[in-house]
């Protein structure tokens, strides 16, 4: 037996900064021209790097309805992302 409570939770909670850190890097290859000589394709391929540092917030929130109290929160959570992008660039005429 399945039992939901509706919980409307607001309010904030303390805790320490967040540290966000990027990196991008391409490169970009030489002009290929095909068919008629107007046209050319350019390829070129992308790598980038994101990480969001731990953050920990904590504290008290208290929530709706009222006889439920009052919660503890705390939302650990750190995130990297590794994105590799290929690229093709078609010049026309």
């Amino acid at each position: 037996m399945n039992t939901r409570v509706g919980v409307d939770a607001q309010g904030k909670t303390g805790g320490e900064p967040v540290g966000v850190l990027g990196l991008q890097a391409g490169y970009e290859g030489k002009r290929q021209p095909f068919g008629p000589s107007e046209w050319a394709l350019k390829p070129a391929a992308e790598l980038e790097g994101l990480y969001i540092g731990q953050q920990s917030p904590v504290g008290d929130m208290p929530i709706t309805p009222g006889v439920l109290g009052t919660q503890d929160v705390t939302l650990p959570m750190t995130v990297g992302v590794v994105l590799a992008n290929a690229v093709f660039t078609g010049e026309t005429p």
